[in-house]
């Protein structure tokens, strides 16, 4: 009962919506680090990819909400409620409340009541999600999601979070304590997205009060906060985690807040902010880009002494990327338009005293806008901040940013760090195609080729001088998310400062971190022909290690060598293996032989995917005014203003070599010169260094060449590392043109997006300029906009049909020193005038050989009335269904009218098992149906109750009219049923069973719709990739399923199958999927099924 005890904290129990459901013994849990001191935490937070809690299975839905329900209902599938705080009242501890899939539901009611959560009780933890696993519900409100101090234990899932409006305060605030956010999507535009601890809404309020045990986990916060302007008085900014107060509950973990496999994008402050009592917080497998200042760890105290002191202690940040915020890490409200910081990662306090034991572990962190402004720069102590095993300045490659995809492509310098699993994210994307974040997969981490010949006086092996050695060198090994390197305690007696080959029978001890224990050995394999003697290892005081073989020349150059590197564990067991060769290379082959180190043998070695690694010695640079590109060989900047100029040691075929540095592990900088004198010396620790100039006017050439001490100066004597440029200093450098721009098309306009240019120039005041063009229309020139931001609007343009030419844009990148070219065309686009919505209830009554007056709108002649004879004494239920046949989603008012003989017989009006009689009476009014959407069905019921007095041939007429809300007499539909009383069943009085008599047919209870088990679609949202519809229904026999695909809420035409290939019109649009189901003898339903995004 060990994994059942694990289950009973609300943290432990979070759910992922898998299709079994299951008891707590059968549950995968995942190991959690035990709850030790400090440094033993800090080694076990080095696994990275190890999802920190468990899954649990689906549990049943015991209560309901949706658009049409209403709070004054029980909850049940029939009678939904509407409001989540409704929802999550009505729940027991432990039960599960389950929101109708692919709804919006809009919070209404008393100001805060509606959006006020209940949680449930210490492991019985109350869930709410969407009903169907895999699908998702939005829910809205213009106030503030809340979870009280007194509301603990609840999970939501699978959930889309939005505020609307300018009130204050957040869009949600946590301060109960086991509250976990699963799938949630969070966004608002005005404020901060979420507070976690502290209770705001106290009178006074409770600042001081903590909440345990918070999870965040496969989740997106994004766009929270609104812009910056230029005005001192600016109230822009605001983030969009705001850890305020947490702690380290009873549950079996050590931590207070768990925020894993999250992204946060684009948020106008810090992403997270832990300030100012944040303590045990782990930020795992985290993406934070493009925020203010992404993430900052404070404190808030005025001296080492001040009794009132708080700070932030003991967090840990791994496995995570953190990258290219916009503004100052210490207080980015302070300073919203700086271009002298832009900081990744803060760590201030008031005062001094900054939070003790705070680690980045195995993280990138990177600022490719200035890469010398990772961390804030106004003089506060960052000494409490341990960075252990952080990979500085080496951007990632995701494969797509303005798409807002952040999985990491092939070879990034980041592989193994940020999203754990991009496809469990809100909207969830395809699994990472980065083998290197793959559980399983091994990759190689700034692999390196080092030929020589061996030494001369090295008689202690055989053949000394005359055979050649090869090495490859590596920094790190990445296997599982993890990146395993030589620990120092190793280090100390393994490593040289020449790395001198030795024989390790268990190869080269590994660990997670540093400081962590050894968890594995590296093993090499080499063939038989490769040399005469086994392979040996390499282990240099800096850190690099690697592989030491011998090669025979005259067997390699014909035929490639294969090697095989193996990852055991500490039991000897194979944690996986990685092919490797060592191939002739003919530039190799062609440089003089002092030029190879020792003079050395012909070769390169190539990784398990054929791809060769850079000569570990450099042979020229690549100078470039953007960072890790091409090589410019001139390089414009405007006079007398600083410009950084990239400077990258590259090999022989321009391969940039990953660690310049001595053989003691001293990183090398490079000295620039001016003739003979010299300028300064580059800065900066990954593949690329810095320079900085600042020249007045004039032209330059400057030599670079190797500035180091150690042993760089007999390697390279006879390679001088050096480029020669030109540096033009006058009117500076242009932006770079900006790649093609995406344009959607609207009533008279067209709104035009395009990414960032690569290369912004050395002017000041970016600006992009939008020229609209069409064939044989020479005024579409005249339209334009401008903006300094990255989409703008184009009005005036012509509104045109599916036959006429369309109009495209191209855009210019514009600053003080002068205008880029202009970018591609963009997609064609055809302005619309604005089509008025099509407001048309649809109401029909069911029959048993199909509906009576489907789409009839303003009609009551005969072909809407249903005729039902009734046996006096007895009672009829008929079936009606009101359909929206309009194109938008829309509220409807029913009412009833009089007819002859109206009060004869009783009757009563049912919608969802709820009585509307007394609401459509013509006394009353009208029952209102809310947020039905195009295609949408609401199923009705009227039964009718003929007394035994009744005379057969008494008639009664029952009409139910359907308007357009606001009320409109034009829009209305109506559906009528004339009953008429028949002869009284006969009455066996006989001392025997009656017989069976067979009911008449058209008193039958009408038959129930055809019910969705499945309605979702597949594919990428991308042009040219193909949706494939997803539907079950039951009963499936005989049931027959119609597909339609709308772009936004309009038929696509000729888009009937049950695929769909997306087409260029799809661009920026969201897709849904409109399925009827019809079945003899059941009631026809439609269902929509919206996916969140748009189309790429």
């Amino acid at each position: 009962m060990k994994h059942a005890r694990a289950l009973t904290s609300a943290r432990t129990a979070v759910v992922r919506l898998v299709c079994a459901v299951g008891t707590a013994a059968g549950l995968a849990l995942v190991p959690v680090p035990p709850t030790v001191a400090a440094p033993a935490v800090a080694a076990a937070a080095t696994a990275g990819s190890v999802r920190p809690v468990p899954e649990v299975p689906v549990q049943p839905c015991s209560r309901y909400a949706a658009p049409t329900g209403s709070d004054a209902n029980p909850g049940t599938k029939a009678a939904p409620v509407k409001n989540i705080s409704a929802l999550t009242q009505k729940l027991a501890a432990g039960q599960t409340g389950c929101i109708a899939d692919g709804s919006t539901i809009t919070m209404d009611g008393p100001e805060w009541s509606w959006s006020h959560l209940y949680g449930g009780s210490p492991g019985a933890p109350k869930i709410v999600r969407p009903e169907t696993p895999g699908s998702r519900a939005t829910l809205v409100t213009t106030t503030q999601f809340h979870i009280g101090p007194a509301q603990s234990d609840l999970i939501l899932q699978d959930l889309d979070l939005v505020k609307t409006g300018t009130t204050a305060g957040s869009a949600m605030a946590v301060d109960g304590d086991r509250v976990v956010l699963d799938g949630i999507d969070l966004t608002y535009a005005e404020n901060i997205c979420l507070d976690v601890g502290g209770d705001a809404r106290a009178t006074p309020p409770q600042w001081d009060r903590t909440a345990e045990d918070f999870v965040l986990i496969d989740s997106r916060v994004h766009d929270c906060g609104a812009d910056h302007v230029n005005d001192p008085a600016d109230p822009g900014g605001s983030h969009g985690v705001y850890l305020q107060l947490t702690r380290d509950g009873a549950d079996a973990d050590p931590w207070g807040a768990i925020i894993h496999n999250s992204l946060f994008d684009f948020n106008k402050d810090r992403a997270i902010q832990l300030y100012p009592d944040a303590d045990d917080v782990l930020v795992d497998r985290v993406v934070m880009y493009g925020n203010g200042s992404n993430l900052n760890i404070g404190s808030d105290t005025s001296g080492p002494d001040d009794p009132t002191a708080v700070r932030s202690d003991r967090a840990r940040i791994r496995g995570s990327i953190i990258a290219n915020s916009r503004l100052d890490a210490y207080a980015p409200h302070n300073n919203p338009n700086s271009t002298a910081t832009a900081d990744v990662l803060g760590n201030f306090a008031y005062g001094v005293g900054a939070g003790a034991d705070n680690l980045v572990l195995d993280s990138c962190l990177y600022n490719e806008t200035r890469n010398d402004h990772l961390f804030e720069v106004t003089g506060n102590d960052r000494s409490a901040l341990d960075l252990s095993g952080v990979t500085l300045n080496q951007p990632a490659t995701f494969v797509d940013v303005a798409a807002r995809d952040f999985r990491l492509a092939p070879g990034s310098a980041c592989a193994g760090m940020g999203l754990a699993d991009a496809s469990r994210l809100p909207g969830g994307l395809a699994a990472d195609p980065d083998p290197g974040t793959e559980p399983g997969a091994m990759a190689l981490v700034g692999a390196v080729t080092d030929n020589y010949k061996t030494w001369k006086d090295g008689a202690s092996r055989p053949n000394v001088g005359t055979e050649s050695r090869t090495s490859l060198l590596v920094e790190g090994i990445r296997h599982g998310g993890a990146t395993y390197v030589v620990p120092t305690a190793q280090l100390a007696t393994l490593g040289s400062g020449n790395g001198a080959p030795q024989a390790l029978a268990a190869g080269i001890p590994l660990a997670t971190g540093p400081d962590a224990p050894v968890s594995a050995y590296l093993r090499f394999a080499q063939p038989a022909n490769a040399g005469t003697d086994t392979a040996y290892y390499r282990v240099f005081s800096g850190g690099t290690f690697g592989l030491y073989s011998a090669v025979d020349r005259a067997t390699f150059q014909q035929t490639p060598l294969a090697f095989t590197l193996t990852l055991r564990s500490t039991t000897g067991s194979v944690l996986e293996s990685l092919p490797l060769t060592y191939r002739h290379d003919a530039q190799v082959a062609a440089l003089p032989e002092k030029s190879l180190e020792h003079g050395g043998p012909n070769g390169r070695w190539h990784t398990g995917d054929g791809a060769p690694t850079p000569l570990n010695w450099p042979a020229g640079l690549a100078a470039s005014t953007v960072p890790g590109g091409p090589h410019q060989p001139t390089i414009q900047v405007k006079a007398s203003t600083p410009e950084q100029i990239h400077l990258t040691p590259v090999d022989i075929s321009g391969l940039p070599v990953p660690r310049y540095r001595d053989w003691d592990g001293n990183l090398l900088q490079l000295g620039v010169h001016k003739g003979a004198t010299q300028l300064g010396v580059t800065s900066g620790t990954g593949t690329s260094r810095t320079f900085t100039v600042d020249q007045p006017a004039g032209a330059y050439v400057f030599r670079v060449t190797g500035h180091c001490d150690g042993y760089c100066d007999v390697d390279y004597v006879d390679v001088p590392l050096e480029r020669t440029f030109t540096i033009e200093a006058g009117a500076g450098r242009a932006p770079s043109t900006p790649d093609t721009p995406t344009a959607v098309a609207g009533d008279g306009s067209a709104t035009v997006s395009w990414p960032a240019v690569a290369d912004p120039g050395s002017g000041t005041g970016l600006g992009y300029t939008v020229v609209a063009s069409r064939v044989g229309d020479p005024t579409a020139q005249a339209h334009t906009c401008q903006t300094t931001g990255l989409t703008c609007t184009v009005t005036g343009l012509t509104n045109l049909s599916d036959g006429d030419e369309p109009y495209v844009f191209r855009v210019r990148a514009a600053t003080s020193v002068g205008t880029s070219g202009a970018s591609a065309p963009s997609n064609p686009v055809r302005p619309r005038a604005a089509q008025a919505p099509v407001h048309r209830p649809d109401l029909s009554v069911l029959s048993p050989s199909g509906p009576v007056g489907a789409g009839v709108v303003n009609a009551t002649g005969a072909g809407q009335v249903l005729d039902v004879t009734v046996p006096a004494g007895t009672s009829t239920t008929i079936g009606l269904v009101l359909t929206n046949a309009g194109d938008t989603v829309d509220t409807y008012g029913l009412a009833e009218a009089r007819g002859d003989q109206y009060a004869a017989f009783g009757r009563t009006w049912t919608r969802a098992g709820t009585d509307i009689t007394g609401e459509v009476s013509p006394e009353v009014g009208w029952h209102q149906v809310v947020g039905v959407a195009p295609g949408d069905s609401r199923p009705l019921e009227l039964r009718v109750d003929v007394p035994a007095a009744a005379a057969a041939g008494t008639t009664a007429t029952y009409a139910l009219h359907a308007y357009h809300s606001p009320a409109s007499a034009g829009i209305k539909d109506v559906a009528v049923v004339r009953v008429t009383a028949g002869a009284p069943v006969p009455q066996v009085v006989a001392p025997v069973v009656p017989p069976v008599v067979a009911p008449d047919p058209a008193v039958l209870p009408s038959p129930g719709p055809v019910a969705f088990d499945r309605l979702r679609y597949t594919g990428v949202l991308e042009v040219g990739r193909k949706l494939v519809a997803r539907v079950r229904v039951e009963p499936a026999a005989g049931t027959r399923v119609t597909c339609r695909w709308l772009r936004g809420s309009r038929v696509i035409k000729g888009a009937t199958g049950r695929t769909y290939v997306l087409r260029r019109a799809d661009r920026g649009a969201r897709i849904a999927l409109r399925v009827v189901a019809r079945a003899p003898g059941h009631t026809t339903t439609t269902r929509t099924y919206r996916r969140p995004g748009r189309v790429r």
